[in-house]
């Protein structure tokens, strides 16, 4: 059965983990974590009820792992709360829940996502360095040119310039697909494909990269619409930022889409991802996104 991404980052981690617990996928399900940390995104926090609870006081609900060790729990969405049993929650930063974990005697540290197939657990030491990391690395918008291989690189997505089945191709295509491996193929299968412009997401699998966005470039024609053409190929980089944004990824890199087997003029095309990815930027000027536009060649890199 194929995993399909959520825009909820960290369950999206703990599922990766729980199917490879890899050093790689641990990486990632910590850097998850403190992405959520830096965005000052919510959780849902169980807490007690009942009449051996005093009135005007809260508990929270916590388990206790075989070794002895207490911990209190946390859903890091409505999706993961739904999943279990109700209970009653409070929604609070998961920042401010880190720092009032550090503050509570007998307390081992936190468990993520408590009723799912999946439970993770991070210790007081990890919560303390998490905090420390998130606020030592703010993201800051930016914008950077890179040439060599968009697969090798570890960021938070790269961007697959698909065919409209998603089933691979050839050029950055196929090479995205050879390197993420065979379950990438077997998850697009289920995307149905895409439209021209749009965007879909999926794991990166084997790729050091935690996601791949397909997008599906203009084919380019001198005597057709040229003006429709530079809208199809601005909606792709619109589109996979978009996406981005509403998974809560802060780095990723862009292939020169559409200027290989499709035929786009490389110069204009460079224009176009400049101008878009720059006015994207300019529309989300706290948000930290990290652009790399990636060149295969010194075409591209000059075009740039």
């Amino acid at each position: 059965m194929c995993l399909h991404p959520s825009t909820d980052i960290i369950a999206n981690a703990q599922a990766l983990f729980a199917k490879n617990q890899s050093e790689a996928n641990l990486v990632k399900l910590l850097h998850a974590i403190s992405i959520m940390l830096q965005e000052g995104a919510n959780v849902l926090i169980p807490i007690a009820e009942g009449k051996n609870v005093p009135e005007g006081q809260i508990l929270l609900q916590t388990q206790t792992t075989d070794s002895g060790l207490e911990y209190v729990t946390a859903f890091s969405s409505k999706e993961e709360y739904a999943k279990g049993p109700a209970c009653s929650t409070l929604e609070r930063p998961l920042v401010n829940y880190f720092e009032a974990i550090l503050q509570m005697q007998g307390i081992a540290g936190i468990i993520f996502n408590p009723t799912s197939d999946s439970p993770f657990n991070v210790q007081a030491k990890m919560i303390k360095e998490l905090l420390e990391d998130a606020k030592k690395n703010a993201q800051k918008n930016a914008v950077s040119i890179w040439r060599g291989d968009i697969t090798t690189l570890d960021c938070d997505a790269i961007v697959n310039a698909a065919n409209s089945t998603l089933l691979g191709g050839g050029g950055v295509d196929g090479a995205i697909h050879r390197a993420a491996g065979s379950e990438l193929l077997h998850e697009c299968a289920d995307l149905h494909g895409c439209t021209t412009g749009a965007a879909k997401i999926t794991f990166g699998y084997s790729l050091p990269a935690s996601y791949v966005i397909h997008t599906v470039g203009p084919i380019y024609n001198a005597d057709g619409d040229i003006a429709a053409q530079r809208l199809e190929l601005a909606n792709c980089y619109q589109s996979s930022l978009d996406l981005a944004y509403k998974h809560h990824l802060h780095s990723i890199a862009f292939p020169a889409i559409s200027t290989g087997a499709y035929g786009y003029p490389v110069e204009e095309a460079a224009r176009i991802a400049l101008l878009t990815c720059t006015a994207w930027l300019n529309a989300h000027p706290d948000y930290g996104m990290n652009i790399i536009l990636t060149c295969f060649n010194s075409a591209v890199l000059n075009a740039y």
